[in-house]
């Protein structure tokens, strides 16, 4: 099925956006692992968030260290 590489090439378009100034960045397909200042969590996800109406960013935050 080409579903997958064109999901990764039509998402590749948004990794400078999203991965902004982040310490870490790496995307696998829609999963993104992304290290970033605290305070700027909320404002990152609503901005990726208004990218585009079929994307729809959840997030996960470490816990624990």
């Amino acid at each position: 099925s080409p579903a997958p590489a064109l999901a990764n090439g039509w998402m590749s378009q948004f990794d400078g956006k999203i991965q902004g100034d982040s310490s870490l960045y790496s995307r696998y397909m829609d999963d993104i692992i992304c290290i970033m200042n605290k305070k700027e969590i909320d404002t990152k996800l609503n901005q990726i968030n208004s990218f585009h109406s079929a994307l729809k960013f959840t997030m996960e935050q470490e816990t624990n260290g």
